[in-house]
This record gives structure tokens, C-alpha cells and sequence, in this order.
């Protein structure tokens, strides 16, 4: 495989369903990282329903950020252009045209871009390799096994041909044709050469990766070499792998001659071997020999057409999904709308019944949640409160084709929406305070879900003002954590669905306005704001008032209408006041305040309002709008001639940002200290800084950065490179912008020399 990614620069792994395709290719992407000296990157793409928002992911993943004018695909072929690295799509058969066109357009832009796909179909794009992982290699029989009675199941079997609609909980259905009308799993495409390659010992779990977390240009350790840290396999056959799994809940057990028929009987499918072996903790290895036999003479005779090995998966969970209790088949169709992981407190509210309508009662869903995990149908990651869990793509479609039989589909999907709403506003309401590291992580976590949740409310007519509120209601997520060019993606469309004056729609404007701001969209930014006044003083609505007023003000000072924007962040000062929001819209007008009497040279007065600011930041714990008032310090010490307190507030504001992802705060901050070094006369450093600043702006696709220090920027490059001449001052700021985006924001914090280990 190092050598197919050496040869050919997109590889496509394909195979059905729970073969291991996802594990196949993290070992790889680990065996290879030392070959890609500028990242490896993984995007987990199975949670993703809206494909115009697939350069946002993947933006995401590597934090780049996208920028007004420019579509996500350009923002990433610039990125990518110059590095030499290995982007993993995993899961992309629903998305199989739209990664195609995206990789044709990286692949282009970026020479040393090499490409690692998996997915049920091939994608069918030029130069591109495809290898089926093919299922482990049953190890022989040393025995004969003679042939089993079958033993009746305790649940009734639906003996009906495929297709035909259950009218029970109980029955299974079996076979189903992949989703968006996909051709059968590992199908090819005309003219692509398919290899098979047998997945040897990767079992059927999927990768938990959070995208979020290897977006440091790097593999992350924990997550690739991580994941499967408990599956104990060395590179041994179907039975093998049948044992270790039996291990695990029968003690000492042995292979017997009945394991390899077994195996045989499921085509040696990691994923269906395994949800076959946690059944010993109730059957004997007799019995379910004998069940699959019974399963599979049903399915054969009703379903002689499509792939066997999809047939085989299919069967394999139809026939644990009659093993389970009434009540966990119910929580498994119920558990399908979540798009990636969940925790407990999510399961409960959207699966149980407050009233027990159907028996399923919030107290039982801990214990329920418990059995599924030790039936394979669910993972678990961590454990007590912090456990998450969440479900192989395979597992989830069987459930979500239940949950369509039950009739509860829009039923279970709007309880799923008004419970990330209901996230969405504790959220809102506890940002301002001392968890925003706290909340960001989470939010980050749950955004699949928030995504899905969104993509309801744009869909449907009803619930286009929930749309409106849940978008604005995850302002300062996009506000404040790298997020402002999906926050603004979500906000445009539900904006462009809901035109009825609303609260919802102040804030929504507003929210908005802020996003196209820092994009550099200063026109369409005004007329947000714009409107958003209008709405607020007609409905009398002090704080979107005031929050209309201060991003009327931004747009102002960055069209470089200084003296006139001063009185607007002291009337939005008052509108916050005056309307009982003593938190961040104070902050954040005192913080504007500050920054425009520093750039009329009124430093005292400057330096009364970030007082005030910090003691109101500090009594409320928050560290993001600490962190501006701390880089608007480091830009008044600059001008008063102080480098060493200049750096001093300039780190302290850079580390908040950075563990808060604040992609627009870092590219200011970085500026910053690039000006403080050039003050303490370290010109070689400054050169290197004005080179991380440079790649930061890259990165996270900003126009604004540069612009915000007012000056500093291009005094610093006039007095490095007099000092350094031109060459070596040209030299140094190429090895800034060369240093990946985490070791060059260790580099601003520390001063430490970047190493690339």
C-alpha cells in the first residue's frame, strides 16, 4: 500500500460494509506519516448530509478557514500548493462526485498531495487506484462438522421476500440498496482497475476520530495510533479473530471445528464475525451455527439477486437485531438519527418516553445503552459521564430502516433537534463565563449533530424560524472558535428561508453581519447590520441593538472611519446596559472602545476602558474577550514604546485564542508579536513572526488580520529588513511561513526554535 500511495496519488479503498476499510486505512496513514513531512490528515466524512458543505469539513479539519469571494476549494488548493502530505477521506460513497471533484482540484493545485479514500463504491475519477479489502481468510476445519438441526429462534423471522414492509417490531428486513443509489459495495466503475486485498486481522470497528483533533497538520497520536489500542490483533484469519473476540466473554475459549463454519457461513466479515462471537455469553457455539444456517436459508430464498457479501452483512445484523430485547431494538431504531457519537444525557432525551408511551423510560436507557455496547451494535469511548457512543455507518442504516417501518422517523428527528437547540442555548447563555474551553470542546464535538439538526430546520417550511434562532443561538461558537465561514454558510441560508421580523432574526443579522465583517464582505456586512437596527428599534430590542450598532461600527473602522465610530461603541455600550446584558456585549464594545481611542493616540482613556473590561471579563471567568482586551494592550505598549510588556500581553492573549481556536485573534496577535520582537531587537525573530503571521492568514483564509495592528505590520518589515538586507530578511520569513500551523504558534508563544520531530 506505502507503495501504490508512492506510485498512484489517489488510492480507494472499497469493500461492503464492516470489512475494515477504516482500519485498513489508519494503519496505513500511520505506517506512512514519516513519509509526509507537512501532515496526515483524517476527515471522517459518514455524519456529513449537506455536500456543499464538504470543503467546510475538510477546512475544518485542517484550520483553514474560508474567506469572502473565495470558495473553499481555492482556500484549500492554496493551502495545500506547497506541502507535501496525505489528506484520508473515510466513508465518501454518499459523496463519492462531489470528493472526486474536490480531489481533482487539490490534486491539480498541489503536486505533493497524495490522496487515501474509503468507501463502498469506487469514486471513478482519473489516476485513480482502487483495492477491494476483501474479508479475513478462513483458516481449514481440522475437523468435519456434521450438519446441525435447526433450532427454532424465539422471536418470530419474517419469511417474506426483500421488500416487503413489515408490519411488526420483531421481523428483520433483509438486504437493502446503499444509500443515494449506490451500486452494490466494492461495485467498479467502467474502466477502473479494482485489486483485492484481504483486510488481514482489521476488525469492523470504525475509526472514533474526531476530525477536529488532527488538525495540526500532523497525525494525531492519540486518535490514529489510538483507536484501536484495545483490539489486541496480530494479522491472523477470520478464526482467529473469532477467538480473541470469544475471549472476551467466555474466558479461555478454544476454537472448535464448528468457529471456521461459522466464519465460513459469514464470509469472513470482521464486523459480522464479531457480532457472532459476542453472542456466546447466551448461545453456544452449537447454537449459533445452527441460527445462522436458519437466517441464511430464509435470506436465500427470498433474496437471490445482489452481492453475497452484502447479503452476508445485512443478515449478520438482521440476526443480532432479533437477539435483542424489544426494548433495545427500539433504542438501536431511536439511537440512528444521531449523526456521529452521543452522549447519555442525548440519548435519554431524544429516545425515551417521559410519559413511557412505549415502555422505553429515561431510567432505563443507562443499562440499555450498556447491553448494545456489549452486543457490538454500539462503541463506547470512555466511560461514566464522559462516556460517548456511537454506531458503525451499517449498524445505523438497519436502525434508521426500523425506525421509517415504526412510522417515528420525523417523530424521533424533531426530538433530536430540540435537544441540540436546547444545547445550543445553555450554550448561549454560559459563554460568557469560566467553561468556554469547556464549551468549545464540546460544541466541536456535537457539531455533526448540530449540523443534522440544522439541515432539519432548513428542510422543512415549519421550521425555518427554529432554524434562524438554533444558528444564532451558536454565535459565539463561530464567533470566537474558528468556525466563521460554516457559522456564516448556516446563518445566509436560514436567513434567505425566514424573512418574518423575529427575535430570532435580529440576532440572526447580526450574528451574520460580524462573520462577513472579519471575511472582509464590508458591504454585505453593513447592510446586515443595517437591518438588524432597523428590526431592533422598531421591536424595541436593546440587545440586538446594540449588538446592530457595534457591527455598524466594525464595518465603519475597517473602511477607515476612525473618529466617527468611536460614539457607536459607546451608545452600544449603553444599549447593553440599558437593556440588563452586563456581560459580552459590554466587553465587547469596551474592547472596540479601546482599540479605536488607541488608534486616536488617547492612551489613558484607552487603558480606562480595558481596566473596565478586564474586571468585567474577570468576574465572569471569560478568557475570549480577556484575550482581545490583552492584545489591544500589546498594541498601546508598542506605541508607548514598551516591547517587553508589548510581548508579555501579546502571549497572554495568543494563548487564550489558541486554546479557544479564535482563528481571527490569532492572526492579529501573531502580528503583534512580530512588532515586539523587531522592539526588543531581535530582527531575525520578527522576520520569522511576520512568516507565521503569513501562514496563520493562509491557514484560516482571512483578509482582515493583517490590517487590524494598524501599521505595525509594515513598520516591523521596514525595520527587519534594514537591519537583515533584504536576502536573509527573505530568508527568514519563508522559514516562518514553511513551520506547520501548531509548532509556529509554539514558536510565537515561547520563542523556542520549531523542531520537526
Amino acid at each position: 500500500m506505502i507503495r501504490l500511495l508512492e506510485r498512484g496519488r489517489v488510492v480507494t479503498l472499497t469493500g461492503v460494509g464492516g470489512v475494515g476499510k477504516t482500519r485498513m486505512a489508519l494503519r496505513i496513514a500511520r505506517a506512512v506519516q514519516p513519509r509526509f513531512p507537512d501532515g496526515v490528515w483524517f476527515v471522517e466524512l459518514s455524519s456529513l448530509r449537506e455536500p456543499e458543505l464538504l470543503g467546510h469539513t475538510v477546512c475544518s479539519v485542517l484550520r483553514v478557514a474560508q474567506q469572502a469571494g473565495r470558495p473553499p476549494m481555492e482556500v484549500l488548493a492554496g493551502f495545500l500548493g506547497r506541502r507535501h502530505a496525505l489528506l484520508v477521506l473515510d466513508t465518501c460513497e454518499h459523496l463519492a462526485e462531489e470528493c472526486a471533484a474536490m480531489l481533482v482540484t487539490l490534486l491539480e493545485a498541489a503536486p505533493g498531495l497524495r490522496a487515501l479514500v474509503t468507501s463502498r463504491r469506487v469514486l471513478g475519477m482519473p489516476g485513480e487506484t482502487c483495492y477491494e479489502v476483501v474479508p479475513l481468510p478462513i483458516e481449514p476445519s481440522p475437523l468435519p462438522v456434521a450438519p446441525l438441526p435447526v433450532e427454532p429462534s424465539p422471536l418470530p423471522i419474517d419469511p417474506r421476500p426483500t421488500g416487503a414492509v413489515p408490519t411488526t417490531w420483531n421481523p428483520t428486513p433483509a438486504g437493502s440498496t446503499p444509500p443515494n443509489g449506490a451500486p452494490a459495495d466494492g461495485a467498479p466503475a467502467d474502466g477502473v482497475r479494482v485489486n483485492r486485498v484481504p483486510v488481514n486481522g482489521a476488525t469492523a470497528k470504525n475509526a472514533n476520530v474526531d476530525g477536529a483533533s488532527v488538525g495540526d497538520g500532523n497525525v494525531d497520536r492519540r486518535n490514529v495510533d489510538g483507536a484501536f489500542a484495545d483490539e489486541g490483533l496480530g494479522s491472523g484469519g477470520a478464526v482467529a479473530l473469532f477467538v480473541e473476540r470469544a475471549g472476551r466473554v467466555v474466558p479461555g475459549f478454544v476454537a472448535t471445528p464448528e468457529v471456521a463454519v461459522i466464519c465460513e457461513r459469514l464470509d469472513g466479515i470482521p464486523l459480522a464475525i464479531e457480532l457472532a462471537a459476542v453472542r456466546l455469553r447466551t448461545l453456544s457455539v452449537e447454537q449459533i451455527m445452527g441460527r445462522i444456517d436458519d437466517r441464511f436459508g430464509l435470506l436465500l430464498d427470498g433474496d437471490r439477486g445482489g452481492q453475497p457479501r452484502h447479503r452476508t452483512m445485512r443478515t449478520a445484523i438482521g440476526w443480532s437485531h432479533e437477539l435483542c430485547e424489544p426494548l433495545e431494538r427500539l433504542l438501536w431504531a431511536r439511537l440512528s438519527v444521531f449523526a456521529g457519537d452521543f452522549d447519555l444525557e442525548a440519548a435519554q432525551a431524544v429516545c425515551a418516553d417521559p410519559g413511557g408511551a412505549t415502555g422505553l423510560y429515561p431510567g432505563q436507557v443507562p443499562e440499555l445503552l450498556r447491553a448494545l455496547a456489549d452486543k457490538s451494535i454500539l462503541r463506547r469511548d470512555g466511560a461514566g459521564a464522559a462516556a460517548r457512543f456511537r454506531m458503525l455507518g451499517t449498524v445505523r442504516d438497519y436502525g434508521a430502516d426500523w425506525l421509517r417501518e415504526l412510522g417515528e422517523r420525523d417523530l424521533v428527528r424533531r426530538r433530536h433537534r430540540d435537544h441540540y437547540l436546547d444545547l445550543a442555548r445553555r450554550f448561549d447563555a454560559a459563554w460568557f463565563g469560566p467553561d468556554q474551553v469547556a464549551w468549545y470542546a464540546r460544541m466541536r464535538r456535537e457539531l455533526p449533530n448540530l449540523r443534522s439538526a440544522l439541515d432539519l430546520c432548513h428542510s422543512e417550511q415549519a421550521e425555518h424560524p427554529v432554524g434562524l434562532e438554533l444558528a444564532g443561538r451558536l454565535a459565539y461558537f463561530w464567533m470566537a472558535c474558528g468556525f466563521i465561514a460554516e457559522g456564516r454558510h448556516h446563518l445566509r441560508r436560514a436567513l434567505a428561508l425566514s424573512h418574518a421580523p423575529s427575535a430570532g432574526r435580529s440576532r440572526a443579522l447580526w450574528v451574520c453581519a460580524w462573520l462577513a465583517d472579519f471575511q472582509g464582505d464590508l458591504d454585505e456586512a453593513n447592510d446586515l447590520a443595517t437591518e438588524c437596527l432597523s428590526q431592533a428599534f422598531s421591536r424595541r430590542d436593546r440587545e440586538a441593538a446594540g449588538w446592530g450598532t457595534i457591527c455598524c461600527a466594525n464595518t465603519g473602522l475597517h473602511w477607515g472611519y476612525v473618529t466617527e465610530v468611536l460614539p457607536m461603541y459607546e451608545r452600544a455600550r449603553r444599549a447593553h446596559e440599558e437593556g440588563g446584558d452586563h456581560g459580552a456585549g459590554v466587553a465587547v464594545a469596551l474592547a472596540g472602545e479601546a482599540y479605536v481611542l488607541r488608534r486616536l493616540g488617547r492612551y489613558e482613556q484607552a487603558l480606562a476602558c480595558l481596566r473596565g473590561q478586564r474586571a468585567l471579563c474577570d468576574a465572569y471567568g471569560d478568557i475570549w474577550l480577556r484575550s482581545t482586551g490583552d492584545w489591544v494592550r500589546s498594541l498601546i505598549e508598542l506605541d508607548r514604546g514598551d516591547p517587553h510588556a508589548a510581548e508579555r500581553f501579546g502571549r497572554a492573549s495568543l494563548r487564550d485564542k489558541r486554546a479557544l481556536h479564535d482563528s481571527l485573534g490569532i492572526a492579529a496577535v501573531v502580528r503583534s508579536l512580530a512588532g515586539a520582537a523587531a522592539g526588543l531587537g531581535d530582527m531575525e525573530r520578527a522576520a520569522r513572526l511576520l512568516g507565521v503571521g503569513d501562514l496563520v492568514e493562509d491557514a484560516f483564509g482571512l483578509r482582515i488580520g493583517r490590517a487590524l495592528p494598524n501599521g505595525i505590520t509594515e513598520r516591523t518589515e521596514a525595520r527587519a529588513m534594514d537591519a537583515l538586507g533584504e536576502r536573509t530578511y527573505r530568508d527568514a520569513v519563508t522559514r516562518g511561513r514553511e513551520l506547520d500551523l501548531d509548532r509556529a504558534l509554539v514558536y510565537a508563544l515561547t520563542g523556542a526554535e520549531p523542531s520537526r520531530t
